[in-house]
């Protein structure tokens, strides 16, 4: 909520979010390459890459028929909440190895 109040850091706060999406464009192939293997890689690529479809379209949904003033910072904790997890399953569940 610090960020909504004050213009730089919801400006920095913007900034830092536009410059981590890209990753998900570069680190989705090699970590499917890894996992699978060089040629299931490019299988599965466009497969996987359908998740920003499905979850745009769920968001919409979401926000359409569950957002409220009430429930906006219960939307802002549970993307928080996300995003902690993501973190937590990248750090324990995967290591990093060279690749061949």
């Amino acid at each position: 909520m610090y960020f909504a109040k004050d213009k730089f850091l919801y400006a920095a706060s913007y900034c830092g979010i536009m410059f981590c999406e890209g990753g998900h464009f570069t680190l989705v192939p090699n970590i499917l390459r890894q996992i699978f293997g060089e040629k299931a890689a490019t299988r599965l690529y466009g497969i996987m890459l359908s998740y920003i479809g499905v979850s745009a379209l769920l968001q919409i949904g979401l926000q359409k028929y569950f957002l409220t003033p009430e429930t906006c910072d219960s939307f802002f904790y549970m993307g928080g909440f996300l995003s902690g997890l993501s973190l937590a399953l990248l750090f324990t569940l995967f290591t990093q190895t060279e690749l061949k």
